[in-house]
């Protein structure tokens, strides 16, 4: 009793602290759909409900004929020894504690990862059913005349074993594997019906089992009778069992297609689908305030013009009135002959006599401007003015009409425009009229930095005709990868059957970059995979999976690893590599059953995960699942290797060795900032002889992130060396490496911002970029440039503030004012520029302290967001958000 009660009070202890600190108030947690109740009368009505509660029931009571007999046998053996008794029974529960222990933790999760929920929920019936033969068979065959006979004793230890066993794996086994058939349920629904049916009708089980066994006990039947019965209920448990199983894959079905037909009226609800914007950034606008509004509109001109003018008239319907103001405003500065409809809406719908005078206005102006337009008035003066939104308004103009010698002249003229803006305009017109003698510019333009990704989609308007034009493009000689990721953005447009040949012909293209590309803009026209490609992608996913195996060991093998950068990068590569599998498995099989998968794996929840594997068993290949589900279940790693066949290339491997693999890696399979960090870390080895040859060959590596990064590390181990070494350095680079590496103070970590890898570690911590991917990572690095602002100076951030340079602040701090006295402190780790958090007003700059940083070119910027929706969609966070410096 003292055990007793010192446990009770060490557990309220416990309780208390837990909901101190902790806020388990469920009335507060949010849901995606809002939590619903069953009533008991409708809860019955489902087919797949009945069979969980029969199984329970059934489940009870089996337990509690097992407990009956048991008890029955006990006070045979032990009836007139009561301190006897009471020592067998502490020992038996002790022993089914232990073995519960033993079970949950070494056996239920391999059980469900080898053989399913379905077999871990029959191991107790099939024990208990083999046990209870054969105790039939001693009791009939051998029968006893008392407690001390041969007999008695081995049905009492048969007895005593099933008990035991069916007493452990119903704890260990059976419950845990039991809650995974709630899983398919509505996420709405789910707990409501667990609750009910492991609360209450887990207690209608229990009373239904107890009055089985008061009926029973007034019943004078011998025990081959009684454990016959124990055998019948035990069949009828695993005929339940077989049922239950089997609605569940058909639940797993429908669940699975109603979570496609979901996704499809998500989609569906949407005003227009932006490539830009994502979906609750959309749905969110009509309710955001006025800088908000200024903030997407200037990312979606700048990113996708031809979807400027669906935003500017979705906006119309904005719950503010200072935004459809601003709209309008805006209307009738461009004037878009395309806003005449929206316009007669706004007029004819508005309550607001300002707004309605203003979009009357601006319809009237539209009119006037059209009239003089068709007639061919003014057309010419227009094209010519100085006025930019007039220049504009005639690339708009243009892009909507038959094209004629006159029209083509004034086109071309717009294409040389001074003005960014209005050559925009026109490429997109260009693309819209689909006239030949224009392709060869935009397929230059396709090359540029500034005007590459405009003009790439300005192609996907003209179609297939360009195709074979954009193929030469591709393949000619030393290439951008950047030009050639547009060129398959292109094709990814298009969205035709011969775009979709062009994208595939790709799929061997010897730079992993490129293939990504490709599958990204495959999964996302829908290829029809016939059997020949589906093997080649399930190729690509096996050599995947392999590659995960690899990091995964690897992680496991580093010991030495400052700021645990190597780690987290391997674990980066895993989490891409895993994004490339969901990619190539959506082009196989449906795309939401592959979304639901990863969002329940992503969940890093044990039961999410099961419940992922076993919609996998559902409509995965064989020779899939012997490579998938092995690496996604949480199992050892050793089983991982035993299943996949795979040898541990790590055994009693040094941090050196470790090091030199992933440096002599494929790039293809690791990023070039893994092998960095390998890098990096070598300089913190004690070894001696860590300047090898695998170390001194990256001082020649044309890439200049591992170059730098080698050339330090020798440096770190041996001056001497590197003097020696550094006279073998190409021209090139000599002379900026001698005169960059002994400046560095290894003493002072944050000196290493003069490496590339110290400006790729400063671009980590900054919000813009944490989140993002090594490979793309990599790309931010390629675009910067150091910079520096003395203190007393000013930045030329006054008047359009959104298109000026991205500045990274590494060091440094910066004050912004604007026109009506508003400061903004910007400090260490902050950015500022690229239309970040704040636009549409005048600022005034004050560098307070020296700034050293990073900063990034207007047009780079754009690529990147354009090259990158992850990018993309972090700036999105940044500007949809209440955001306070």
């Amino acid at each position: 009793m003292i055990l007793t009660n010192g446990s009770l009070i060490i557990s309220l202890a416990f309780l208390i602290i837990i909901v101190k600190k902790y806020d388990i108030d469920f009335t507060k947690i949010k849901t995606k759909a809002e939590k619903k109740s069953l009533r008991f009368k409708n809860l019955f009505k489902r087919k797949y409900i009945v069979l969980l509660s029969v199984f329970l029931i059934v489940s009870m009571i089996a337990f509690k004929f097992i407990e009956f007999i048991y008890s029955n046998a006990l006070e045979q053996r032990y009836i007139n020894d009561e301190q006897s008794l009471f020592a067998f029974i502490g020992i038996a529960n002790g022993t089914i504690m232990i073995l519960s222990f033993l079970i949950q933790t070494f056996v239920n999760d391999r059980i469900i990862a080898d053989y399913g929920v379905k077999t871990a929920v029959l191991v107790m019936p099939v024990i208990l059913g083999v046990l209870s033969i054969v105790a039939i068979f001693i009791t009939t065959a051998f029968g006893f005349s008392g407690v001390e006979s041969a007999g008695f004793a081995a049905y009492f230890i048969v007895i005593v074993g099933a008990y035991v066993f069916t007493n452990s794996l119903r704890d260990a086994m059976e419950n845990p594997a039991f809650k995974l058939y709630f899983l398919p349920l509505e996420d709405n629904i789910r707990f409501d019906i667990q609750t009910k049916i492991e609360g209450v009708i887990g207690q209608v089980a229990t009373l239904v089992a107890g009055g089985f066994m008061l009926l029973l006990s007034f019943v004078n039947l011998e025990r081959a009778y009684f454990l016959l019965s124990l055998l019948f209920i035990v069949v009828l448990m695993v005929f339940v069992v077989n049922a239950l199983h089997k609605q569940y894959n058909d639940v797993l079905h429908k669940k699975l297609s109603t979570l496609k037909k979901n996704v499809n009226n998500a989609d569906a609800k949407l005003p227009f689908n932006s490539v830009v914007l994502n979906h609750d950034v959309i749905l969110g606008l009509l309710k955001s305030d006025l800088n908000t509004v200024k903030l997407n509109l200037d990312l979606v001109k700048k990113i996708e013009p031809g979807q400027y003018y669906e935003l500017l008239y979705y906006l119309l319907n904005s719950d503010k009135e200072e935004v459809v103001m601003y709209v309008l405003k805006l209307i009738t500065e461009i004037k878009p002959l395309s806003s005449l409809q929206p316009l007669n809406k706004v007029i004819e719908n508005t309550k607001h006599g300002q707004v309605k005078m203003m979009a009357e206005n601006a319809r009237s102006m539209i009119y006037h401007f059209k009239g003089i337009m068709d007639e061919g008035f003014l057309l010419d003066q227009m094209a010519r003015s100085t006025n930019i939104n007039e220049r504009e308004f005639v690339a708009h103009y243009l892009s909507n009409h038959e094209s004629s010698n006159k029209n083509d002249n004034l086109l071309h003229l717009l294409l040389r425009d001074p003005n960014n803006q209005v050559r925009k305009s026109a490429i997109i017109a260009v693309g819209k009229i689909k006239r030949p003698e224009f392709w060869p510019m935009l397929l230059e333009l396709i090359q540029s930095n500034t005007f590459g990704s405009l003009a790439q989609k300005s192609l996907s308007l003209i179609g297939d005709p360009v195709i074979g034009r954009l193929e030469a493009v591709f393949y000619k000689s030393g290439q951008s990868l950047q030009t050639m990721r547009r060129v398959l953005k292109t094709y990814g447009r298009i969205g035709s059957e011969k775009a979709k040949e062009a994208l595939w012909n790709k799929m061997d293209y010897p730079d992993k970059q490129i293939q990504q590309e490709v599958l990204s803009n495959l999964s996302g026209i829908g290829l029809v995979v016939n059997a020949e490609r589906a093997s080649k992608i399930k190729d690509i996913i096996k050599s995947d999976l392999i590659n995960i195996v690899w990091n995964n060991l690897a992680i496991r093998t580093v010991r030495i690893d400052m700021d645990n950068q190597l780690i987290e990068s391997l674990k980066e590569e895993n989490k891409k590599t895993f994004d490339h599998i969901y990619t190539l498995l959506a082009m196989i099989y449906d795309k939401s059953s592959i979304a639901i998968v990863k969002e329940n794996i992503e969940s890093n929840n044990p039961d999410n995960i099961t419940f992922a594997i076993e919609l996998l068993d559902v409509f995965l290949d064989e020779d899939l699942k012997e490579y998938i589900i092995p690496v996604l279940d949480d199992i050892p790693i050793e089983d991982k290797l035993s299943k996949l066949n795979i040898y541990d290339p790590f055994v009693d491997a040094s941090d050196a060795d470790l090091f030199k693999s992933i440096i002599n890696r494929d790039y293809n399979q690791i990023s070039r900032w893994t092998k960095a960090c390998a890098l990096f870390n070598m300089a913190f080895l004690d070894e001696d002889d860590i300047v090898s040859d695998d170390l001194i060959a990256q001082l020649f590596n044309p890439d200049q992130l591992l170059c730098e990064t080698a050339a330090w590390v020798i440096y770190s181990h041996s001056p001497y060396d590197f003097q020696i070494l550094s006279k073998r350095i190409p021209e090139h680079s000599k002379r900026y490496i001698t005169k960059l590496i002994p400046e560095i103070d290894n003493h002072n970590i944050n000196d290493i911002f003069k490496l590339k890898f110290g400006k790729a570690r400063f671009l980590k911590k900054i919000e813009l970029f944490n989140t993002l991917s090594t490979s793309v990572l990599n790309e931010v690095l390629e675009i910067c440039e150091e910079t520096y602002y003395p203190e007393g100076t000013t930045l030329n951030l006054k008047g359009n503030y959104s298109v000026s340079d991205l500045i990274l602040i590494f060091k440094g701090k910066l004050s912004l004012v604007n026109n009506t006295g508003e400061t903004f402190k910007f400090g260490n780790g902050h950015v500022i520029g690229g239309g970040i958090h704040l636009s549409g007003d005048d600022y005034f700059s004050v560098i307070e302290e020296d700034i050293i940083g990073l900063k990034i070119k207007y047009d780079d910027y754009l690529e990147l967001l354009n090259n990158h929706k992850e990018v993309l969609e972090k700036v999105l966070k940044l500007n949809n958000r209440q955001f306070v410096l």
